[in-house]
């Protein structure tokens, strides 16, 4: 499994070719927080990572700072700019697991 910040038009004109479930960010809807839980195979995987705007939230990155560009986006959920990516998961996960919910 996953975890994306992608434009929302990226994800309904190229939807990940797999498992996934998405909502849009409660303060901008033109972003969506996207869980990908089965690419069909790592050509579809990689040609979803490389759409522009698509960020992963990466276990291993957890420490670099929230994207600035989405801090606004999920403001109501708690991002402040600087926090890390780590921080950011830890105030929203009570706002997104509810929407993210796996079948």
């Amino acid at each position: 499994m996953k975890l994306y910040l992608a434009p929302t038009a990226a994800l309904r004109t190229n939807r990940p070719n797999g498992g996934f479930n998405a909502a849009s960010c409660p303060d901008d809807p033109t972003v969506s927080l996207v869980l990908s839980y089965d690419f069909a195979d790592v050509a579809s995987a990689d040609a979803w990572e490389n759409l522009p705007g698509v960020i992963p939230l990466e276990p291993e990155e957890h420490g670099l700072p929230f994207p600035a560009t989405y801090v606004a986006a999920v403001r109501s959920w708690g991002a402040v700019a600087g926090m890390s990516r780590r921080a950011f998961l830890r105030v929203a996960r009570r706002y997104w697991s509810p929407l993210l919910d796996l079948p």
